[in-house]
Parts: structure tokens; sequence; C-alpha cells
């Protein structure tokens, strides 16, 4: 063999060597994820792990109809938020929220499991998924308040009085007032209105520098529409400086939803725990929750404070 012939035979056997070598890695490479999938399948979840699932969030509470049941506060089936046989709770929304009330969409949840899961929903959600698989399935499963939205905050109920006061007079910043009753600009003292909130005649006492102290002009008997009940001026006290206001509420109003704003005007109260609400980022109306010594309005997001179940189906694990 000459030494031609040696180099040929030299690259043919290289190149052998390289075609098996490559048809080596690709196999390899084919078995490599066929293992990791088989893995990913049969994976337990753990801390770290990304998971997509589908779940449901029932709470104990009030129907529509008042009794007390496990509802639905929140789902990602869509099938389940359509379906008017199954309760939903009284501020069941068509828009899923998370942890702190930020709105997120219907479709499965993708979360990191550990602290990330336990903001996006809470700790007992995140403690349920803890060694489940893919495609594993759990209905009914019950978490404590504990580990699920904690307790109610208290500044946030609040109870109305069946017969309360407002003030005769009440002085507000010249500026807001010119910007609620812009039309009757320039003002002084003696004009009149009709307040935009209360229905009634107000009238401007005096004004000093950007203060404006404003009367109240009510009559006496006057059916008042500003409430989702109905309530009307009793007695008008020019000696005590104050207005009497009689609520005549019945029990169709208790379960039903009210929003902070459309009682801030009423009192100022109202306005901090629109505040306290917003800053909370708990964006929901209230829930007239009794009429026992009074109209109590609840406005803790209406999953805080009660007890949980979950039905979730693991879809993926994503393990890095």
């Amino acid at each position: 063999m000459n030494r031609t012939d040696k180099i040929c035979l030299l690259i043919v056997i290289l190149i052998i060597v390289g075609i098996v070598s490559l048809m080596t890695y690709s196999w390899y490479q084919d078995y490599t994820k066929e293992t990791k999938k088989k893995d990913q399948d049969i994976l337990s979840i753990r801390k770290g792990d990304t998971i997509t699932c589908e779940f449901t969030e029932w709470i104990l509470t009030r129907d529509s109809t008042g009794e007390v049941k496990y509802c639905v506060y929140q789902t990602t089936d869509l099938d389940i938020a359509e379906d008017k046989s199954i309760p939903k709770s009284v501020t069941f929304q068509k828009i899923l929220v998370n942890n702190t009330g930020v709105p997120i969409t219907r479709e499965p949840l993708i979360a990191i499991v550990g602290q990330d899961l336990i903001d996006e929903i809470n700790l007992g959600f995140n403690n349920l998924v803890l060694d489940m698989k893919k495609g594993e399935s759990i209905r009914g499963a019950e978490v404590p308040i504990s580990e699920g939205y904690g307790e109610k905050n208290s500044e946030l109920i609040q109870t109305i009085p069946y017969k309360d006061t407002l003030p005769i007079y009440y002085s507000i910043n010249r500026f807001e007032f010119e910007d609620e009753y812009a039309s009757e600009v320039p003002l002084r003292p003696g004009q009149s209105f009709i307040d935009h909130y209360w229905g009634w005649n107000i009238r401007i006492d005096s004004i000093t520098n950007d203060t404006i102290v404003v009367k109240n002009e009510p009559v006496l008997d006057m059916e008042l529409a500003v409430f989702s009940w109905p309530a009307s001026v009793i007695n008008i006290s020019t000696d005590s400086g104050k207005i009497w206001i009689q609520h005549k509420p019945d029990s169709s109003i208790v379960n039903t939803p009210i929003d902070a704003e459309v009682l801030e005007f009423y009192n100022p109260r109202f306005t901090e725990i629109k505040e306290l609400v917003t800053e909370t980022q708990q964006p929901y109306p209230g829930i007239i929750i009794s009429l026992e010594n009074g109209i109590t309005i609840d406005f803790n997001r209406e999953n805080i404070g009660k007890s949980l179940k979950y039905d979730i189906k693991i879809i993926k694990i994503d393990r890095d």
C-alpha cells in the first residue's frame, strides 16, 4: 500500500468515526430529552419548581339567597365561572385577583412554588401543591384562615347608626367648592345652591380667604335618595347645630355590595376607608353584613377572614 492509499484509508476511517460519533451524540440527546421528559412527568412538586395549574377557590360565605355555604370566589375554569347553578360569592369577579387584589386573566396559573406562590395566592395553597405530580388533582382541600388570607382588618368594618347626625354648618376649600359649582362663580355670601349629593338647599354663610363656610338647609321629613336604603331628615336643631337623619333599611339589603365612594360624602371616615382599601390594593365594594345594631358594612376583601377550600389540577411542572 503506497502513501496515497494510506492517506485515503485514514480519511475514510476519520469520516466513519465522525459519522458514528454524530449518530451517538444525536442518540444521546434524544435519550436525554426523553429521560428528562419522563422524569418531569413523575416529578413531585417542591420549592423552586414553576408550576402551571387550574384552580377554583371556594369561600364559606352567604350566597345570593342569604344561605351560608361554600361559594366560588375565583376560578381559572371558564365553565365554572359561567355556570349559574354553581353558587358564587357576592363579589365574584369574571376576572381573577391575586393576594394583593391585582387582576389577572382567567388562564391557568403559572407561579414559582415558595414565596412567589404564597404572594400570588396564599401559604395554604402553596402547601397543598407540594408533593403533587403532573396531572394530579385534589378537590375540596381545606385551608384554615391562618394559612389563607388572614383575619379581617377591623378598621375596614364600619357601622352606621340608625339615627345619625350631620352638621348644619361645614367648611370647605374655596377651590374645591368652585370646582364643584363652577357655573356659579364668582361666589359671595348668601348664594344658594342645590347640594349635588344630598339634593337639599345649601347656602354660602361666609368666605374667608380660601375657606368657605356652607350652611345645610334641608326640609324636615325630607326623604333622602343617596343610600341603598330609605332615609329621611327627622330633626334640625339650630341649638346643637345638627341635622338628625333616620336610616330605615330592610333585611333585603343584607349581603349586598356598596362602594365606599357612595358614602364618603356622607361621612369623612368613609374617605379614610376608601384610601385604606386603595393602599391595600383591595378595590372592591364593601358588603352589608348586619342590621343588628345599625348598618354594618365590611370593606375587607370577601375572601379575607374566611375558611377556604380549593380544587387544584397540576398541568405542568418545570424544574431547572
